[in-house]
């Protein structure tokens, strides 16, 4: 079925499409990768689909075009990566228009249009024997109010074994519940013989699709959101099966009243606390939501000027390091009123009176790793300096950096310089561009660094090293070496060209050519073996 299915792409006009970066003929590409053998490839193409088809939550006229490959993917089989696909349908089906198109027709409704009429193929999914899947298949449905959609997931949460299924289930269930199925989930929800995500999940599931919660309904959702150690147990459940932002949840607490949100505002900043997952990000924007719903922050306004619950809201933000590991939160900070000056975490904890020693770091070892950096050995992780401004000779080399890794399927690599000079001047964003590539033998991630970032928290000072960072292999496996190449304008686009010519044959135990290839291009190559330890390759005129 998946041949015949692709044997159709071909049928769309796709050049006379567009995604968030032109011209939509890669699509094709990208979807037939999605059945490819080789787990890199299919890694690649997803992260490619999650950056053009939808882009920080605009879709564009291909997107409802690529709608039905994607549900009949779904449907095979020995389809892949299925957590994955039912992710980036269900931000394809609540994702808004470009606004760059013409008024007509509306991407945002026609690719929600082709989104629903999976939903037998979602009900389906239910039953797969991966939890990961079944979770993401119940968010999904959990967008469409029609019995079709609801009878599966009223099944799921009374009949999975995973309590993150029937959590997401229970939430998604209410967000379209009929008033049957709504009474229900008020009679789960202060059922204190089930397990308490899934009466959390069930009352917000209600608040955010407009169902009352009331009396013993509202006190008991109150009781779990005070709960600090449920929070950490959705944690888990989320790692156990798949992650499902707190950013939904969100939109629940937001639908209840004023007073409400107030109420429950301390007891998530608690939660925020003692969250240490890269969720925190999400956990952090429901907690400024909630306190900041009805009142931002007065121009000029010193702390004092706020009130109480908004106070303990952003001291509790400054108190949680895993929220400050993206520069969103800056983002969410000025939309709630503060002046970008008060967007970084120190600052913000100066102006709050926040003791320093109360500035816990970030211990969390996942994915949200700064790009093009390995973990550091706990005893050398040093202090964190501020990242040099790049200058005008700067930005010109990292745009060549960008094009040249853009031009050769290297992913990622525009959208995080178009993050970068977005976010100038408001956030920091490092490094200002990265790139990865899905070789034929070896995982390459290269990243464009304006200074020696571990020689730089050893000293407590930013040392400037303008350079490249190569890695070769996965971050997460044992055998992953990096070239640290020092760049200038004279050598940058020969270095480049050495990086392009081998990037389908270097591997973690192979790279001695490109290694020639480098010292003997650029100034100086520094080779990292682990995480404490280094070799100088050589100069141009030196040796390996």
């Amino acid at each position: 079925m998946v041949a015949v299915v692709l044997a159709n792409l071909d049928a769309i006009d796709w050049k006379s499409l567009r995604h968030a970066y032109g011209e939509a003929s890669d699509v094709p590409k990208l979807i037939r990768a999605l059945v490819s053998d080789h787990p890199g490839k299919r890694e690649g193409a997803l992260d490619a689909l999650f950056s053009t088809i939808w882009h920080q939550g605009t879709v564009y006229s291909a997107s409802p075009a690529a709608v039905p490959f994607l549900v009949e993917l779904l449907d095979a089989d020995a389809q892949e990566d299925l957590p994955a696909i039912l992710e980036l349908l269900t931000h394809l089906a609540t994702g808004a228009p470009d606004e760059d198109a013409e008024a007509a027709p509306n991407p945002a409704a026609a690719a929600r249009e082709a989104v629903s009429r999976g939903i037998s193929v979602y009900a389906r999914r239910l039953g797969h024997p991966e939890p990961a899947v079944r979770v993401a298949a119940a968010y999904l449905l959990g967008l469409f109010a029609v019995e079709e959609a609801r009878a599966p997931l009223a099944a799921a949460v009374e009949d999975d074994d995973e309590p993150a299924v029937r959590a997401v289930a229970a939430f998604a269930l209410g967000c379209i519940a009929d008033p049957a199925r709504a009474d229900e989930l008020r009679e789960r929800l202060v059922d204190i013989s089930e397990h308490p995500a899934v009466r959390l999940y069930a009352g917000l599931g209600l608040a955010r699709g407009g169902a009352p919660v009331e009396g013993p309904q509202f006190a008991a959702l109150a009781e779990l959101v005070e709960d600090v150690d449920l929070f950490g147990q959705l944690d888990e459940l989320h790692d156990n099966a798949a992650r499902m932002s707190y950013g939904p949840l969100a939109d629940g607490l937001l639908r209840l009243p004023a007073a409400a949100r107030l109420r429950l505002a301390p007891a998530l900043g608690r939660a925020l606390e003692a969250v240490r997952g890269r969720d925190a990000l999400g956990l952090a924007t429901a907690l400024l939501g909630l306190a900041f719903a009805d009142a931002a922050v007065p121009a000029g306004a010193s702390a004092e000027a706020l009130g109480a619950v908004q106070r303990e809201a952003l001291a509790s933000l400054v108190r949680a390091p895993a929220a400050w590991r993206y520069a969103n939160i800056g983002v969410a900070l000025r939309d709630i009123g503060l002046a970008p000056a008060l967007t970084e975490r120190a600052a913000l904890a100066e102006w709050l009176g926040v003791d320093p020693s109360e500035l816990a770091g970030d211990d969390e070892d996942d994915d949200g790793d700064e790009a093009g950096e390995g973990d550091e050995d706990e005893e050398d992780a040093g202090v964190d300096v501020e990242a040099p401004e790049p200058d005008l000779g700067e930005l010109d080399r990292i745009g060549r950096f960008v094009a040249c890794l853009d031009g050769q399927d290297w992913r990622e690599a525009r959208q995080w310089f178009a993050f970068y000079q977005q976010m100038r001047g408001v956030a920091r964003v490092e490094p200002p561009a990265i790139g990865r590539y899905f070789g034929a033998h070896a995982n390459l991630e290269a990243g464009y660094w304006l200074y020696d970032r571990e020689l730089s928290r050893s000293l407590g000072t930013c040392v400037p090293l303008e350079h490249i960072r190569l890695a070769v292999g996965r971050k997460d496996s044992d055998d992953q070496v990096a070239l640290r190449i020092r760049v200038d304008d004279d050598c940058l686009d020969a270095v480049l060209a050495a990086i392009v010519r081998h990037q389908d044959r270097v591997t973690p135990t192979d790279f001695t050519a490109l290694a020639i290839d480098l010292i003997g291009a650029a100034p100086e190559v520094l080779l990292e073996t682990g995480r404490a330890q280094r070799a100088r390759l050589g100069r141009a005129a030196g040796s390996a």
